[in-house]
């Protein structure tokens, strides 16, 4: 076999080291994609998927399917976390967390969930890498961080009560016709209050709200339970009253999580003595 003259055997490590740096995935080249997402996902799903190319979320989708959920949505932003990105020969790969701020466009309302993300990348001719594969799954916070959050929620929501601010009161609810309160006295006597019932009630006690409470607010027995995106909260409340009287409750408490924040659905008291 001849030799090959060391300017050849340049030349072909040259081109080598070139063609190898243009097919490397980093996570520039991550960055450098999203960008084109963030600034037009119609054209970049139009232009820079593979023909095969599905996404998984609730639904598995290929790209039309994809492009109707903007028929429904309107993008406003996405900020990428803790990414991690791999190359394996002509395959890119990036993980991370997602969290993607949107708007339904029949109301204009604003969402905002965090979502776990995959994206699976192939490289073609010329270094064009073509999106293959995308899958969101929902990030689920630690149980602690929930039973933190939600602590802070009910919590605000008696100090808003007793403090007669019923606008703050109001925000600790979900804006749902079905958030409801329920109650009994002593007396056996049970109270129901359903969506806009509710609300209509403390819309109107804000009108006049009185004096705010001295009531000292004390919780014992917290029992929590976080499936997923809804939560079921049980604990005894002794209201200590300026006079030393105390009353016994023992209350329920339902929430969902929404646009990434816990909101009452049902307030249950159950006057004890």
């Amino acid at each position: 076999m001849k030799a090959i003259k060391p300017f050849l055997f340049s030349l072909l490590l040259a081109f080598g080291s070139t063609s190898y740096g243009q097919a490397t995935f980093t996570k520039v080249t991550f960055d450098d994609l999203m960008a084109r997402y963030d600034k037009d996902p119609i054209k970049f799903l139009k232009t820079e998927t593979a023909p095969d190319f599905q996404f998984l979320g609730s639904t598995i989708e290929d790209v039309n399917g994809t492009l109707a959920i903007y028929d429904r949505l309107q993008q406003l932003k996405r900020d990428y976390a803790a990414v991690n990105v791999r190359q394996y020969g002509q395959t890119g790969v990036a993980t991370g967390l997602l969290t993607h701020m949107y708007a339904v466009k029949s109301s204009g309302n604003p969402y905002s969930i965090r979502e776990l993300f995959t994206y699976v990348f192939t490289n073609e001719k010329g270094n064009t890498w073509k999106l293959v594969s995308a899958q969101h799954r929902p990030f689920v916070p630690p149980v602690a961080d929930d039973e933190a959050a939600i602590k802070k929620v009910l919590e605000g929501l008696t100090a808003a009560v007793y403090a007669r601010d019923f606008k703050t009161y109001l925000s600790h609810w979900a804006d749902t016709k079905y958030a409801s309160r329920i109650g009994s006295d002593l007396g056996n006597v049970v109270t129901k209050m359903v969506g806009d019932e509710y609300r209509k009630l403390i819309t109107e006690a804000a009108t006049k709200p009185g004096e705010p409470s001295k009531d000292k607010v004390t919780r014992e027995n917290y029992l929590i339970r976080v499936n997923g995106g809804s939560a079921f909260v049980i604990f005894d409340q002794y209201n200590t009253r300026p006079d030393g009287t105390i009353r016994h409750s023992v209350e329920e408490r339902y929430l969902e999580r929404m646009n990434e924040e816990w909101k009452i659905v049902n307030v249950t008291v159950l006057v004890a003595k």
